[in-house]
């Protein structure tokens, strides 16, 4: 049997390597399904990191030997976050925070108006 020096691709008789590329495929594949589950607006700036660390460990000194063991951590983005605007109401006789049950209405002050380069004010049923 003949000895080498130490690298990645000897580690676990190439496993660990390996298992690092699979990661690095597995990453762009859950970073490209968050952007086409959030939009590109979200997933900008968004990153996954994988990060491969290595313990040399003696283990008998008597004889000269170590352990290496290598473990793959993936970090994935977190979903973006969510808000909703409540109103404090009393609700079924007690104090509540109440929200509309689906999306925003005209007098919300986040819905913008919209107008032409002339300065006229574009109808919302436009």
């Amino acid at each position: 049997m003949e000895f080498v020096p130490i690298s990645l691709d000897l580690i676990n008789e190439g496993e660990l390597l390996n298992e690092y590329n699979d990661k690095i495929q597995q990453a762009v594949q859950t970073l490209l399904e968050y952007r086409k589950k959030y939009g590109d607006l979200n997933t900008t700036g968004k990153e996954i990191a994988i990060n491969l660390k290595l313990k040399i460990k003696m283990e008998n000194p008597e004889e000269c030997q170590y352990s290496i063991k290598g473990e793959i951590e993936i970090k994935n983005p977190n979903p973006p976050a969510r808000m909703s605007l409540a109103m404090e109401e009393e609700h079924n006789g007690k104090a509540n925070l109440l929200v509309a049950n689906s999306g925003s209405h005209e007098s919300d002050p986040k819905q913008m108006k919209l107008f032409k380069n002339t300065g006229e004010n574009i109808p919302a049923e436009s």
